[in-house]
């Protein structure tokens, strides 16, 4: 019962983790768009924003692939947890779960909280760019 708590301990901090660096993905990706957004609105020059769609972009593609593997890693706790006989002691392999349907990257790239969040900077950057066109 012992290695069980632990194993379960060593994927729960993995889960952690994952969150851990997703939110740090979030608050980067407000810093950048709003430092860009600060240097296009001072010199009222629109090309700064198209600077900011990249970083945008590409940070929302890295906090959904921490949020697919926090996913998957919830799988294997879920598994741990109800003694799944497949699972080995203290495996941390989570491919037995890459095909389920929560964890589709599609489907985490455009779950409500990450299309919420990640399009509504999307959708700031595009509005600063309508506003600020010459």
């Amino acid at each position: 019962m012992t290695d069980k708590i632990k194993h379960l301990d060593y994927i729960q901090q993995t889960i952690t983790r994952m969150a851990t660096v997703s939110f740090q993905v979030k608050a980067w990706n407000i810093g950048l768009v709003t430092a860009i957004l600060a240097f296009a609105a001072k010199d009222r020059d629109a090309s700064f924003l198209w600077a900011a769609l990249l970083p945008a972009v590409m940070l929302w593609f890295l906090d959904s692939f921490f949020l697919r593997q926090e996913r998957l890693y919830r799988a294997l706790y879920d598994a741990v947890r109800t003694d799944d006989p497949t699972i080995k002691d203290f495996s941390m392999d989570t491919r037995a779960f890459k095909d389920a349907a929560n964890v589709q990257r599609l489907k985490v790239m455009f779950s409500e909280t990450l299309l919420s969040f990640h399009g509504t900077v999307l959708a700031v950057v595009l509005l600063a760019m309508l506003l600020l066109k010459p």
